[in-house]
């Protein structure tokens, strides 16, 4: 089944976050369930395939925020569904028809984000109700998409580091964060980069060298 970018052109807005990355939500390490795109607010979202609308959340202000839900199912009976999440707006309502390609919601922050401004897109996809990586799904076919397959990524355009940092004594994530960012609430962004250094943001120790990220649009 063909299953393109829920936008316009991939070169103009970076991935923030891939499939299966682990981060702290609500006191629990997570794993990511699709991937996100940072973007301007109210870019139009398009719809990744054909299929029907089976749920919308409008009004939701938690987890996804306001999201967009499509499913479908291919020549072999493989059950596809899409889920467009943080919109700003929904522009289609659950029951109807979609053609692939078409505008269906714009992006925004709805949900639960973090970042520099948190405007941005997550694209989840599971295949007979199992998440996979829709970047292993995406049209190979279509030109301004072949270059985000994962063996022709440059890992380099998706993390930004300022540099490293080595721990002193009484030292904590949250005072690193404060004296780089001047938020100690971005040391969750510091211990999501670093956790095949540290196991537990509350447990860090002397002459430990941190890599200290640039802030991005990231969230769930």
């Amino acid at each position: 089944m063909k299953i393109n970018l829920p936008f316009g052109n991939c070169k103009m807005y970076p991935i923030t976050q891939l499939f299966g990355e682990r981060f702290l939500y609500r006191g629990s390490i997570v794993s990511h369930k699709g991937v996100d795109w940072a973007m301007p607010k109210f870019t139009p979202l398009l719809a990744p395939f054909s299929g029907e609308v089976y749920r919308v959340e409008k009004q939701r202000d938690w987890g996804y925020g306001r999201t967009v839900y499509i499913r479908a199912k291919d020549d072999r009976g493989q059950r596809y569904e899409a889920l467009l999440a943080h919109c700003e707006e929904i522009l289609v309502e659950a029951g109807s028809s979609v053609k692939i390609g078409n505008v269906i919601a714009h992006s925004g922050r709805t949900g639960f984000w973090r970042g520099r401004n948190g405007y941005h897109v997550h694209f989840g996809l599971k295949v007979n109700n199992i998440y996979v990586d829709p970047l292993n799904y995406l049209d190979i076919n279509n030109p301004n998409q072949e270059q985000l397959f994962p063996e022709k990524m440059d890992e380099a355009k998706l993390k930004a580091f300022l540099g490293d940092y080595k721990i002193k004594k009484g030292d904590t994530l949250w005072g690193i964060a404060k004296k780089f960012y001047g938020n100690g609430a971005h040391y969750i962004d510091i211990f999501n980069v670093n956790q095949d250094i540290i196991k537990n943001p509350n447990k860090i120790y002397p002459d430990t060298i941190l890599r200290i990220p640039v802030l991005i649009n990231k969230g769930i």
